[in-house]
């Protein structure tokens, strides 16, 4: 089993002008190109690698660990959102659980009420969300 490593610093809305993404501090934001569309928008975000890649994430909502832990490639962001506030609270490799008890386990000790998911299997994904996300 991987490591998971938590975050407990959070930060704000501020404004960027990169133009596929509205920016939350260095780390990431909502895609800009799906704003007109309510349904879309709640369901991808987009967060900043320590190289500087973004890595467009699916939002799952707290209740969906089971789907997300049933994913065989890819890196799960337990995310704390409280209005316009976001933190990374938790970051881990999936493809590693047999069931959703721990993934449930540790989202609800962070208070993780959405799960972003970026599909991959590329190695270095996990090293690069953590080390911007932990930083």
């Amino acid at each position: 089993m991987s490591p998971a490593y938590s975050q407990t610093s959070p930060f704000g809305l501020r404004p960027h002008d990169d133009k596929y993404h509205r920016d939350r501090g260095d780390k990431g934001g909502e895609l800009t190109s799906l704003a007109r569309t309510q349904t879309l928008r709640d369901r991808f975000f987009s967060w900043r690698g320590l190289s500087g890649r973004s890595y467009v994430c699916s939002i799952f909502k707290a209740g969906e660990e089971a789907f997300v832990a049933d994913i065989t490639l890819g890196v799960a962001i337990g995310v704390i959102r409280s209005g316009v506030d976001i933190r990374a609270g938790f970051v881990t490799q999936l493809g590693q659980y047999d069931n959703c008890a721990q993934l449930c386990t540790v989202g609800r000790e962070l208070g993780v009420n959405e799960w972003h998911v970026h599909f991959s299997n590329s190695n270095g994904v996990f090293e690069d969300l953590t080390g911007s996300l932990l930083s």
